[in-house]
């Protein structure tokens, strides 16, 4: 029996997830950057940029390892008990690495362009999950898990728990006693990152999630045509947005709308990524 509603028995069974020390010691170390910005309203000082980028890396990479792990959730509960065995659901970002997409190589690219480029991978077992609309909600639980980690970064800035009141005309109103320009400044643009991978995940690019997504509904022979793509992806949605300034332009001009329906201003977002870049001179 096929399809979605098709009974898989191991849907009764609890999730087996058992949290790494690694991504502890990563949530931990983001939870003491965070607290180190929020404590320093002053943005431009050496040190509060390096705190910067500390909690967007880290952020970063801890929000590389719930895609993935998305991934993996969705699978096992589709019917794919490898990934347990593999273990993809520690949250372990070493799991999710591979020759062609390591989490090095998205934080770099942050590094040198500011561009939320998908990394990781977890290998599954399609032949495990016969039901289309199963393996396609396998591929969407990563990006959507990107765009839940956008909102919940701007919901501190769409509500002013975080940075001053915009409708504030001077002086000192309520808002101001909880400006924490530096933590802002970086929870900004961490939205901005995850927006970005939202985005670029949702390409129905081969190698990417978007494609993952509708190749359940493909002919068989579309997708093995198309699959040989897979690992050139990546890295042409990278020099498309590298060396074409009206790719980039667009690319960047939608992610800042979308941020600002969020709550999050563009001006705070490249304060963040200025910012960010640590090494740079102001």
């Amino acid at each position: 029996m096929s399809g979605w509603d098709a009974p898989i028995p191991i849907r009764r069974r609890r999730l087996p997830v058992r949290p790494s020390p690694v991504f502890l010691a990563l949530v931990v170390l983001l939870v003491a950057s965070g607290a180190f910005l929020w404590a320093r309203p002053n943005t431009t000082t050496f040190v509060n940029r390096f705190g910067i980028f500390v909690f967007v890396a880290v952020g970063w990479i801890i929000s590389l390892c719930l895609h993935e792990f998305a991934h993996a959730v969705a699978a096992w509960y589709a019917g794919d008990t490898g990934v347990e065995r593999r273990g993809y659901l520690t949250l372990d970002p070493r799991r999710y690495m591979n020759r062609q997409l390591s989490i090095v190589l998205p934080i770099i690219f942050v590094l040198i362009g500011g561009i939320g480029l998908p990394g990781g991978a977890v290998m599954l077992e399609p032949w495990l999950t016969p039901s289309k609309w199963r393996r396609s909600m396998v591929s969407a639980a990563g990006p959507l898990t990107n765009a839940v980690c956008a909102v919940l970064c701007g919901l501190p800035l769409a509500f002013h728990w975080v940075g001053r009141s915009p409708g504030a005309r001077g002086g000192i109103d309520i808002w101001s006693l909880h400006q924490q320009a530096a933590f802002a400044s970086a929870l900004a643009f961490l939205a901005l990152l995850q927006v970005a991978a939202t985005v670029l995940n949702a390409l129905p690019v081969p190698g990417l999630d978007g494609f993952g997504v509708i190749a359940p509904w493909l002919r068989p022979e579309t997708v093995q045509r198309l699959m040989p793509m897979a690992p050139y992806g990546f890295f042409g949605i990278f020099l498309l947005l590298g060396f074409s300034l009206r790719a980039n332009s667009a690319f960047f001009n939608f992610c800042f709308r979308t941020l600002a329906h969020l709550g999050v201003s563009r001006a705070l977002a490249e304060e963040g990524l200025s910012l960010f870049r640590f090494w740079q001179r102001l």
